[in-house]
């Protein structure tokens, strides 16, 4: 096979255990086997709290503490409510339920 060009998508980390050149449509591509050592993951760093999401108040902990949005917050709240009423009243206008323009449609309501 000879030298092969190699363009790293991202650094190789760890020891490299196995590489594998493989050839699909006139292309070339190589994948590297490696081990590393991965950290133990860290548990119960912070203590657990509730939340209550409401309407009066926006949120308010187990502990008590209230959350208040931030203005810019509530105005695309705002936003986003209205948007998704628009859209609604789109796809009410929208008559077959098989029909494409529908199916796009009730795709936007969900996103």
């Amino acid at each position: 096979m000879g030298w092969v060009k190699l363009r790293l998508s991202r650094q190789i980390e760890g020891e490299i255990k196995n590489i594998t050149v493989g050839e699909r449509a006139g292309r070339r591509s190589v994948s590297f086997l490696t081990e590393r050592e991965v950290p133990e993951p860290t548990t119960g760093i912070a203590p657990e709290v509730g939340v209550d999401l409401g309407v009066a108040v926006f949120a308010t902990l187990s502990d008590g503490t209230r959350i208040h949005p931030a203005p810019d917050l509530v105005e695309a709240m705002k936003r986003a409510e209205e948007r998704r009423s628009w859209e609604q009243r789109k796809l009410s206008r929208k008559y077959r339920k098989g029909a494409k323009s529908r199916n796009f449609a009730e795709q936007k309501l969900r996103v």
